[in-house]
């Protein structure tokens, strides 16, 4: 509200002027303009540049009710989770190809990054899509690589690409329900056009997962290690060379 405002000598002041201008048996519509032009210069110094965004509003009060609901127990117990996933991994790839393949995996995988993004840079791409894809190639090349050359390739070399894949899955998981996102978004994006950035944006896969993601994350890798280890027997039993 206007400091300059003064409520109370803006009415009597219209009030008066409608009054003497009937009793005066002045011009009606002197007397009309006259409230009209009273009326307008007491509506323009109510007006004010602060407003409410709706969208803006609506997220404050949904992320208001997040906090209220928030379960760091059930946080912490998925932590807990992971953290043991992990390690049995590791410890599993320990036991069956031994610790020359953990490192030998360790330093294929950091090698494996460091060509993509230099590939990526080299090729100055800048489509987080383009760049998700030859992700996505990289990893199902690596993923499929046992199943079909099981007995073609040395067994030393198999190992790397099954120690990769068997820590490489969840992330490889992760980054096709990025990708279906991100066609998603450009989907809403060319259907909505501007209206895309003016309202809330319909969720895609990824947000509509929430936070119930790490567990569908954490449920596939238990399963898939149930099925990738008759796998892993198959290549334990390869004669060595």
């Amino acid at each position: 509200m206007p400091k300059d405002w003064k409520y109370d000598e803006q009415i009597p002041d219209t009030v008066a002027a409608a009054v003497a201008a009937v009793a005066a048996s002045v011009a009606p519509d002197a007397a009309v303009e006259g409230v009209k032009s009273l009326k307008q210069e007491y509506f323009e110094k109510g007006r004010t540049s602060f407003y409410f965004d709706a969208n803006s509003l609506k997220n404050v009060f949904g992320n208001i009710n997040s906090i209220k609901t928030y379960n760091y127990w059930e946080v912490f117990f998925q932590m807990q989770c992971w953290l043991a996933f992990g390690l049995s991994l590791v410890l599993f790839i320990f036991r069956t190809s031994g610790l020359s393949s953990l490192l030998f995996s360790m330093i294929a995988a950091i090698v494996i990054a460091i060509a993509l993004g230099l590939a990526v840079v080299g090729l100055n791409i800048h489509s987080e899509l383009v760049i998700s894809y030859m992700a996505f190639i990289v990893g199902t090349i690596i993923l499929f690589t046992p199943l079909l050359l099981l007995k073609k390739i040395r067994k030393k070399i198999q190992a790397v690409f099954i120690n990769i894949t068997i820590i490489g899955f969840i992330p490889y998981v992760l980054l096709i329900i990025g990708i279906i996102s991100m066609h998603q978004k450009d989907y809403y994006k060319a259907k909505l056009g501007p209206l895309y950035y003016k309202q809330t944006p319909p969720p895609v896969l990824l947000e509509q997962l929430g936070m119930g993601l790490s567990t569908y994350l954490l449920i596939a890798g238990f399963l898939f290690m149930l099925l990738y280890a008759s796998i892993v027997r198959r290549w334990k039993a390869l004669p060595e060379g």
